[in-house]
């Protein structure tokens, strides 16, 4: 099926598509690529043409997609989530963590219960 893949982006008249893997074991990415990438995005459009940008420790199963790819370091990702903060931050997830540029004394009580954080600029 994933050979059909771009057949069927065009009968339906889908200009491309985006996949995520973050942090886990992504099936909808394994599907797509055909590697288990587990921190990732992989672009596709209806032509063939894609593109994976992956974690630098995934650049062995990148390069077995057979696309273009690249790591996040070559398109500032660590910048960004410094200047940004973490997504899980921002969504309250489990694993939230502060900006590297955040205090203790920049958190209340309140956040730090609940696994938000606050960056300060």
């Amino acid at each position: 099926m994933r050979r059909d893949l771009d057949r069927l982006m065009r009968e339906r008249d889908i200009a491309g598509m985006v996949v995520f893997a973050h942090d886990r074991y992504s099936p909808a990415m394994y599907y797509a690529t055909g590697q288990k990438i587990h921190y990732g995005i992989y672009f596709r459009g209806a032509d063939g043409r894609a593109h994976l940008i992956h974690d630098p420790m995934e650049r062995d199963q990148a390069a077995a997609v057979g696309c273009e790819h690249s790591g996040f370091p070559q398109h500032g990702l660590n910048r960004l989530i410094d200047a940004e903060g973490h997504l899980r931050a921002r969504s309250g997830g489990s694993s939230a963590r502060p900006s590297p540029r955040s205090t203790s004394a920049d958190a209340s009580p309140s956040s730090a219960r609940t696994g938000s954080a606050t960056a300060t600029r």
